[in-house]
């Protein structure tokens, strides 16, 4: 997931919350910031990726990575 820092309150809580909702998944989180400080992303090698559950599972994460699980 990438996301503009500009349009995120706090890239550290961002960041945060990015790994609470891996752990909540069971996933190892990894976030970075671009060298240049205009995005912010994470990704983890951990995603299961079983026929069909992809777009479920992105979904998921993105609503814990918002706020709404």
């Amino acid at each position: 997931m990438i996301t503009s820092t500009a349009e995120v309150e706090s890239v550290e809580q961002w960041r945060r919350a990015a790994r609470r909702a891996g752990r909540i998944l069971g996933w190892h989180v990894s976030t970075k910031v671009s060298a240049n400080g205009d995005r912010v992303f994470c990704a983890s090698d951990d995603f299961p990726v079983p026929p069909g559950s992809g777009r479920a599972a992105a979904d998921r994460f993105a609503a814990l990575l918002r706020g709404e699980e």
